[in-house]
């Protein structure tokens, strides 16, 4: 992260939820690694469960939505996108590919955004990007 990001941002806690302590429903196991809020009469909610969230862990409003870097994400969806970005931009965001994109899109719209400079977050790794070149 950067320094100056980094250093504005409040640490929270972990929200295990409505089954923080108990062994069969651990916080390891990815089902059960997201918060949902507890409904029905049976739960009782015990302080050894944790905190629960609410408003005071809002991030502040400035550094919401931005990468690591310091710098807003856009996202890409198409040639188009890319190049309608302007030189002068390419330094001031982070550049994301949109997830239902496909490997081959996603290779041709790499090598456009490397020729332009851009800081792409969610590239092929050199070894997959072979693999898929072989394939065709």
């Amino acid at each position: 992260m950067n320094k100056s990001v980094e250093g504005k941002k409040k640490k929270k806690p972990t929200f295990r939820g409505r089954f923080g302590t108990r062994s069969k429903r651990r916080k390891s196991i990815k089902k059960w690694d997201k918060w949902r809020v507890s409904r029905g009469i049976d739960i009782k909610w015990y302080r050894g469960d944790g905190s629960q969230p609410g408003a005071g862990y809002k991030t502040k409003k400035e550094l919401r939505h931005l990468h690591p870097k310091g710098l807003p994400e856009m996202i890409l969806r198409s040639k188009s996108d890319i190049e309608r970005v302007e030189k002068n931009d390419t330094k001031k965001y982070v550049f994301r590919f949109e997830s239902t994109i496909g490997k081959k899109k996603r290779m041709d719209l790499m090598n456009l955004a490397k020729e332009k400079g851009m800081f792409v977050a969610n590239v092929i790794p050199l070894r997959k990007a072979k693999q898929i070149k072989g394939k065709k």
